[in-house]
């Protein structure tokens, strides 16, 4: 081969070499999303026996269908109790005037670098001396994708989780440490542990009414410094 052709050859290869670069790197702005944080959904709702206010991410049965299944479940859950009010019930139960069924759905973000997570509270007050309100999390990737707890962590995590977080209620309650309530809500369960978010520097869990102690105290969060779980946590999200 001339040297002209070697020449020839080489410069080839580099278009070739360059182009794949490009082609690659395309390809791979094409299949990764950027983290934005979805806009808010706001509704207000009303009955002669009830009033709902909400707000929860933008959401549907494609796009984060989490969200969307249990703000819906949940909206339907109050309306079917909530719609059916007769007058006769309401006086039995003290409804009517400013006192009605109420269902207040507030959402909070929280972001890590890979993640962003969705804290989603229902309040609902039904009669009685209070209302309850549950607490769900939703942590999504880059591209959209759910991340659970088996997806963040790489190696068992449950129990040193637990240990951690019955720990640090057991000092942080005071008078409200309880081990009949400490004990089974710091069992080591998935269920347990299902409220929770990561940012870049912790992992909080948070805990429903009456998991750890009585209802006074709320609902308590527990943060772990991810550099202290980082021999269990997956690479990808250290």
């Amino acid at each position: 081969m001339s040297k002209t052709n070697k020449i020839l050859l080489a410069i080839l290869v580099l278009i070739i070499i360059v182009f794949g670069f490009f082609y690659f790197t395309k390809a791979q702005k094409q299949t990764i999303s950027v983290l934005t944080v979805a806009p808010l959904v706001t509704e207000k709702l009303s009955g002669k026996y009830y009033t709902a206010d909400l707000s929860y991410p933008q959401s549907s049965a494609a796009k984060y269908s989490e969200v969307y299944n249990f703000a819906t479940s949940t909206v339907q859950d109050f309306l079917s109790q909530a719609e059916n009010i007769s007058d006769s019930d309401a006086k039995i139960m003290n409804l009517g005037g400013d006192r009605k069924y109420n269902l207040v759905i507030t959402t909070r973000v929280a972001t890590s670098t890979q993640t962003i997570t969705y804290i989603l509270s229902a309040y609902t007050f039904m009669g009685g001396a209070h209302g309850n309100t549950d607490v769900e999390t939703f942590t999504y990737d880059a591209l959209g994708k759910l991340v659970t707890l088996d997806d963040f962590f790489a190696a068992p995590y449950l129990e040193k989780v637990a240990d951690l977080s019955r720990t640090y209620f057991y000092n942080t309650l005071g008078d409200y440490a309880n081990p009949e309530m400490i004990d089974p809500g710091t069992t080591a369960t998935s269920t347990n542990f299902s409220a929770w978010y990561p940012t870049d520097q912790n992992i909080t869990f948070i805990f429903q009414q009456y998991q750890v102690g009585p209802y006074v105290i709320g609902m308590p969060e527990f943060s772990i410094a991810k550099s202290d779980l980082s021999d269990i946590i997956s690479a990808k999200f250290k």
